[in-house]
């Protein structure tokens, strides 16, 4: 005759392991109690809105080091003085078009069209660009373009 006794089992580490997105898991890609290692693939989310949310906060993280790189770039430029140089920021959508020629420059502030959004095609900012290195005008400073 067999005795029942009530137990608790504790892990001995636990773990919170999470997306940076919510979604709908496909495929789990470990069996319970598998050790996992630092950056192993867990689980699959679901096609469609999950992964592009994936997609986007990716890309949100990879853009957010570039800009911060960028900043830190003008920053150290500001405090040399052995150099001329020029440093020229994009607007916020960068987009194959046509040239028009018709732009507007600023300089420490984002160019934006009457919605507020700041945009330009790669022709144009091609121009703008070439305009700076032909004709100077923003030497030892920072300047933009936009619609």
């Amino acid at each position: 005759m067999s005795k029942e006794y009530d137990c608790l089992i504790e892990a001995r580490q636990t773990v919170e392991v999470r997306s940076p997105v919510e979604g709908v898991i496909e495929t789990v890609h470990l069996k319970r109690g598998a050790d996992v290692k630092k950056g192993q693939l867990i689980a699959s989310l679901q096609s469609g809105p999950e992964r592009a949310a994936l997609d986007l906060a990716r890309s949100r993280a990879v853009m957010e080091g570039e800009v911060k790189s960028a900043v830190d770039s003008l920053d150290y430029l500001r405090t040399v003085n052995n150099i001329s140089w020029t440093f020229f920021s994009p607007a916020g959508n960068i987009r194959p078009g046509t040239r028009t020629g018709k732009f507007r420059l600023g300089t420490e502030t984002l160019v934006v069209d009457e919605k507020g959004q700041s945009a330009i095609s790669m022709e144009d900012y091609a121009v703008a660009m070439l305009d700076e290195v032909e004709r100077p005008q923003h030497v030892n400073g920072r300047f933009t373009v936009g619609y």
